[in-house]
């Protein structure tokens, strides 16, 4: 650990402050998240970017992620590992392939809201 030294004056006495201890309490916190893994995601659009997570986040979480970095609606988003649709309440982890993996490629589809899908198919109510 790199040992950071603040050196303040307080009361006329020299004060050191060991930050390495709040940096080993931020390790401890993002510990039980796992281990980062690099993210290429192939968008609905064709261009493709890459992002890095911890395997312990919820796929729901790299989908709100997406959803403020690239604009798209959370609702909207579907992740697909191998031609497999991931569950939000999962956890990257929760994945063996992903979990013993460092770095893999997500695709993002779009889904059309169920109610688009009945207006676009005529499916309405006549009055009568």
């Amino acid at each position: 650990f790199k040992l950071i030294l603040l050196r303040a004056k307080f009361m006329g006495e020299e004060t050191k402050f060991d930050f390495s201890q709040i940096e080993k309490k931020e390790e401890d916190r993002l510990g039980h998240l796992g281990t980062e893994l690099s993210i290429a995601f192939e968008l609905p659009t064709g261009e493709k970017t890459t992002r890095t997570y911890r395997k312990g986040l919820t796929v729901g979480y790299v989908k709100v992620q997406l959803e403020s970095q690239l604009g798209i609606d959370y609702a909207e988003i579907q992740l697909y590992f191998n031609g497999k649709l991931l569950a939000d309440p999962m956890s990257l982890s929760d994945y063996p392939a992903i979990k013993e993996a460092a770095n893999i490629t997500l695709v993002v589809k779009k889904e059309v809201p169920k109610e688009d899908v009945s207006m676009a198919s005529g499916d309405e109510e006549e009055a009568s």
